[in-house]
């Protein structure tokens, strides 16, 4: 995985990403949508809704188009052609994946494997933002700008597991509002008001977890926020498929072929029949695969974990695995303290 350490400004934080060997070497994703593989009705329909997205995120957001555009400006990617791609990341999806899981109490933790396409494992980068008006945080991702799961200076948590999209509205996908959370929010109960006012675009749930114990899963879409908290057993679970009564309506129609269902049942399994207790080893081989299928992926899948990474909040460490951790090993991250 890449590491960027950025700060100064959002503008010199897209400029140094833009300017860096991830985008030098993997200049086929970040160069602009082929019309030969994409019908132009739905590139142009790409275009107008990235458009609209940008003139919700320059009132909520602003911060993230100036790191967009010294992204592009030193990149020499046309800010139209990256803002089409960037923001409709989420909404027209080509893939979905990852498991979260978080563990409430004095001992809290946020594990998460992030499951994507193969081919983006050298998009990998891990991140620590410190810029002076927002929070500090550490997160990771595989697009630049936007993040799939991090940890700020307060010991808020997020992470994010999506869903493909049932319905869609211009505003924030999933990937900027994580970051957004871990900008803004001190807390679980300050990032759910937060995504209760938050335009957003695409379908995800957000799996939170606070130093103080508070852990929730939110799941949402541009139409409904529902909030699902712990039971006696104090932890949550997330993977790629709706939980809620409330949310079960969006939930798509196509086959589970990401083993949604299965990887659910193994986290939900190994919590409740947990016979020691949840610390950071257990985590590691319930998330390395150890205690039932959760990233035991075979190439013609076409699925992989790329990363996995364990959020201890009680000792302020962060455990990543830049690699599947089925054949990986974990590393304490030593860029972020919090």
């Amino acid at each position: 995985m890449y590491f960027f350490d950025l700060g100064l400004t959002p503008f010199e934080a897209g400029k140094q990403v833009g300017s860096s060997d991830l985008v030098k070497k993997n200049r086929f994703f970040f160069s602009s949508e082929d019309s030969q593989q994409i019908p132009q009705e739905i590139l142009e329909e790409k275009k107008a809704f990235a458009a609209k997205c940008e003139k919700i995120c320059r009132t909520v957001y602003p911060s993230i188009l100036e790191e967009m555009e010294g992204f592009c400006l030193s990149s020499g990617i046309a800010i139209e052609e990256w803002s089409t791609r960037f923001f409709t990341i989420y909404a027209f999806p080509p893939f979905q994946g990852c498991t979260c899981l978080a563990v409430g109490g004095e001992n809290g933790y946020l594990a998460r494997n992030s499951d994507f396409l193969p081919q983006a494992a050298s998009l990998c980068s891990s991140y620590v933002f410190h810029f002076p008006e927002t929070k500090s945080f550490f997160a990771n991702s595989t697009t630049p700008t936007q993040m799939e799961d991090g940890v700020n200076e307060d010991g808020l948590t997020v992470g994010l597991t999506f869903l493909y999209p049932t319905v869609r509205k211009p505003g924030l996908h999933a990937g900027l509002l994580v970051r957004y959370l871990l900008e803004h929010c001190q807390d679980v109960p300050e990032a759910i008001k937060a995504l209760k006012h938050l335009p957003i675009s695409s379908m995800q749930t957000l799996t939170l977890a606070d130093k103080s114990g508070r852990i929730a899963v939110v799941e949402c879409n541009c139409e409904e926020v529902e909030v699902l908290y712990p039971n006696k057993e104090n932890f949550l679970a997330a993977t790629n498929h709706l939980q809620s009564n409330k949310m079960c309506r969006y939930q798509t129609r196509m086959p589970d072929l990401i083993h949604s269902q299965e990887r659910l049942q193994t986290v939900q399994n190994a919590c409740l029949n947990k016979k020691e207790e949840i610390d950071i080893e257990w985590l590691k081989k319930l998330f390395s695969g150890q205690m039932g299928f959760l990233c035991q992926y075979q190439p013609e899948e076409g699925m992989d974990t790329l990363w996995s990474v364990i959020y201890d909040l009680k000792q302020g460490e962060i455990h990543l695995c830049p690699q599947n951790p089925w054949h990986g090993e974990y590393q304490k991250e030593t860029h972020f303290s919090f």
